[in-house]
């Protein structure tokens, strides 16, 4: 990595043998698609609205929620900091090194229910610490549009339609998470770590006793701490 002057981000810059500067924008395109259903061989959309409870066949429809649009987009940068990726040049000439970052904004989608006709699976999001948003200077800020699972939950169909929340859940699973590698990515955040999986257990029908053989994940002591 390496640092830079707001006079060397722009048309002003005159350091170096060449004075070099170049920016580029790229106008919104789509980068990856959201799977919305998986069909059957023998279904059919009776009424044409898409997967519904009156369709023939089998179906399965994905359902997602945003935390970031168009009007409050989630800002990204890489390098995760205000410095540059050093570009060397010539080993023999030390004024023609170079340097250069990428960033830009997204939207942030994330699956909210999974339905069959009989069953109905909820992703329940919590916001993490680590992923924040930063700008195109290296400014971080903790907007709360990135998010990690928390639990999911396989209830009955007939019982979400009809108790929506307050139905009872056939199956729970449940992450624990901590912020435990890589401290210092967010170094002036309480010398937060990335977001770190720590536990993973079960439960059914509201039975919290199988809390009590959860998987448990264990890492190297001697991972890195950063300094962003």
């Amino acid at each position: 990595m390496t640092t830079y002057s707001s006079d060397q981000n722009s048309v002003r810059n005159n350091s170096g043998k060449d004075g070099y500067y170049s920016r580029q924008e790229l106008p919104a395109y789509a980068h990856s698609f959201l799977l919305t259903g998986i069909l059957s061989p023998d279904y059919v959309d009776v009424t044409g609205d898409g997967i519904s409870d009156d369709d023939l066949g089998d179906a399965v429809k994905f359902n997602y929620s945003k935390t970031a649009g168009i009007a409050n987009p989630y800002g990204w940068r890489a390098p995760y900091d205000s410095s540059a990726t050093y570009n060397e040049g010539f080993r023999s000439y030390d004024r023609d090194d170079k340097g250069h970052y990428i960033s830009g904004s997204k939207e942030l989608w994330y699956l909210h229910t999974i339905e069959s006709k009989t069953m109905v699976a909820t992703f329940k999001l919590q916001p993490r610490a680590d992923l924040m948003e930063i700008s195109e200077v290296g400014t971080k800020s903790n907007s709360g549009k990135a998010m990690c699972l928390k639990e999911i939950n396989l209830y009955s169909k007939a019982d979400f339609m009809a108790h929506d929340t307050f139905a009872i859940p056939i199956k729970t699973v449940h992450f624990e998470y901590s912020y435990e590698l890589c401290r210092g990515i967010n170094s002036h955040v309480n010398d937060s770590g990335k977001l770190t999986l720590k536990k993973i257990w079960f439960t059914y029908n509201g039975n919290n006793k199988v809390t009590r053989n959860p998987y448990v994940f264990n890492y190297n002591s001697t991972n890195p701490r950063l300094w962003l």
